[in-house]
């Protein structure tokens, strides 16, 4: 039988309860996957698998403080991997 969920916390919550496993992304599992069996991918080099990620929004909202705040933090994220 197959199980098959789009959200990302769904799939999380039931490999972290026994039930089946899960590719997620690693940003989602800092600071609570510590009990977890955890495996990178890797290509056929040896280097991480990555995945583009876009950050949409209009103008006008990236010119406040709290979305500029926001930006910077996902560029730091993004640096650490």
């Amino acid at each position: 039988q197959t199980i098959i969920v789009d959200q990302i916390e769904t799939c999380k919550q039931m490999a972290f309860h026994g039930i089946g496993y899960a590719i997620l992304p690693s940003v989602t599992l800092h600071g609570s996957a510590s009990h977890v069996h955890q495996i990178p991918l890797l290509d056929a080099k040896g280097k991480a698998i990555g995945r583009d990620t876009w950050l949409l929004g209009y103008e006008p909202a990236f010119q406040l403080k709290q979305v500029q705040a926001f930006v910077e933090v996902v560029k730091e994220c993004t640096a650490m991997e």
